[in-house]
């Protein structure tokens, strides 16, 4: 039973938040041309850049953070409808993908670093396993903030851990992808866990991904390898992402084990024709 009905809160202005949140996210791409090595380091690290330079990456990051801020008190608010054991729940999934993202991350760099260069722009193809818990947690738990918090602390657990990525690419990246989750959940003020929900999730999470790490990895390539690159990583999250997590989860449903939760106690307004 929720302690607290989440229909007293707007998921719609949630959503148009964190879309605003996204919007300044990637804001960041002309900045990233203009002072790279301001973002290459660290978020904070402003000793190369130069007085301009470093008042504009201030700016941009204060905004960054008064906008986390009024994200996170919003979802203080939203957190009441959780569970102690939904919680820490979603605490084991982070601390379990972040592990995987970081092993699945040497095995890209390592065993399958030749065929990942190889793939040129569907290299993409292997980036669903990275989004994961952004859909996994909240079709488990269809509470608000699940596809954030699954994806977003599983992202900075990453970083923590040695991810080699580092803290823009693990837990930045972490937390554009978890947003982008949370958006269209929000948007249904977390009634709708069926399939077009969950893949208009992956969608709005992959793209926000694709467009983030566009000025770190992809900017020297030209609009073709982009089209095709952003093609690759929908289908990769949209399959892998999405679709895994469905399987998984009817998987351990069958089991026996999510008996607590919403996913098997039916306490979300299910969509006709889905789940």
């Amino acid at each position: 039973m929720l302690k607290q009905d989440t229909q007293q809160f707007d998921g719609r202005k949630l959503a148009l938040l964190g879309v605003a949140l996204l919007v300044i996210f990637i804001a960041w791409i002309p900045l990233y041309n203009w002072i790279p090595d301001v973002w290459a380091s660290t978020a904070t690290d402003l000793s190369g850049a130069t007085i301009p330079q470093a008042i504009v990456a201030t700016v941009f990051w204060l905004v960054v953070i008064a906008l986390l801020f009024v994200l996170s008190r919003a979802a203080g608010e939203l957190l009441d409808a959780w569970s102690t054991t939904e919680l820490v729940t979603m605490a084991v999934l982070a601390v379990i993908f972040a592990v995987i993202f970081n092993i699945w991350s040497a095995i890209v760099s390592g065993p399958l670093g030749g065929l990942y260069n190889q793939l040129g722009p569907w290299n993409s193809l292997f980036s669903g396993i990275w989004f994961i818990p952004g859909f996994l947690v909240p079709y488990i738990i269809r509470k608000p903030g699940a596809a954030l918090l699954g994806e977003g602390v599983a992202g900075f657990l990453s970083f923590l851990l040695g991810s080699p990525w580092g803290f823009m690419g693990a837990a930045i990246a972490g937390l554009t992808q978890g947003i982008g989750a949370e958006v269209p959940f929000a948007a249904t003020n977390w009634r709708r866990y069926g399939l077009p929900t969950m893949l208009a999730s992956g969608l709005v999470s992959a793209i926000a991904s694709f467009v983030f790490v566009y000025p770190m990895w992809n900017a020297q390539y030209a609009l073709d390898w982009l089209a095709l690159n952003l093609l690759a990583t929908i289908i990769s999250v949209e399959v892998i992402g999405v679709g895994g997590s469905i399987l998984l989860a009817e998987a351990l449903k069958n089991t026996g084990v999510l008996n607590r939760f919403a996913i098997v106690r039916g306490a979300k307004t299910e969509e006709k024709g889905g789940r």
